[in-house]
């Protein structure tokens, strides 16, 4: 049975729902249901591709599932990842390495847009190595990443976690790199805590 909870902001209610899964997780509504629900909303934002908790990941062979009516897709990492070794923070980071070493360091030009501006060395990576700003870029930028089977939907990159002006800092980095190594735009985000807590 489809669970459904209203959640009220200061900027209106909105509505997390899905169908219980194991794990205390949801996985998506029913067909007739969720067509119901999304004519009733004002937006609605699909997972299309979870990452087990992680603050960034890598798609598997069968992600992302993108319903046909989605018009926009977004991408959602946490700053939280940067600098720490890529296999402690990035989901599926062995399919990373795998498409990082065979891509950019067999291909070079794979991981950029013809126009785009190198600024990754083209050097194989492991699960030890750190996550920086470009690599990131790369997770989200790449056609192989985050950016698979978009289909010519409008495409955007969300960076959470930006809590701090170290962060912040950071972040403009990657959207930075993203901007002009990817044409790709995007948002810095942050909760306060009350926030935080309301979920």
């Amino acid at each position: 049975m489809p669970e459904k909870s209203a959640i009220v902001s200061g900027e209106g209610t909105y509505v997390v729902a899905g169908t219980p899964a194991p794990h205390e997780k949801l996985t998506i509504l029913p067909e007739s249901i969720r067509s119901e629900w999304i004519s009733d909303a004002d937006i609605t934002f699909l997972e299309a591709d979870g990452a087990k908790c992680l603050p960034c990941k890598f798609p598997a062979a069968y992600e992302p599932v993108i319903l046909p009516q989605s018009d926009i897709v977004l991408a959602v990492a946490g700053l939280s990842a940067l600098y720490r070794p890529l296999g402690e923070v990035c989901f599926r980071a062995e399919l990373a390495i795998e498409a990082w070493n065979r891509d950019v360091c067999e291909y070079g030009d794979a991981a950029y847009p013809k126009e785009g501006k190198r600024l990754l060395k083209e050097v194989p990576i492991s699960k030890d190595t750190p996550l920086t700003p470009e690599l990131l870029a790369w997770l989200l930028g790449s056609e192989n990443g985050a950016r698979k089977d978009i289909s010519g939907r409008s495409f955007f990159v969300v960076l959470n976690q930006a809590d701090t002006s170290e962060r912040r800092e950071d972040g403009r980095k990657v959207l930075d790199i993203l901007k002009h190594s990817y044409g790709i735009q995007g948002i810095l985000t942050s909760f306060s805590e009350t926030e935080r807590n309301q979920g």
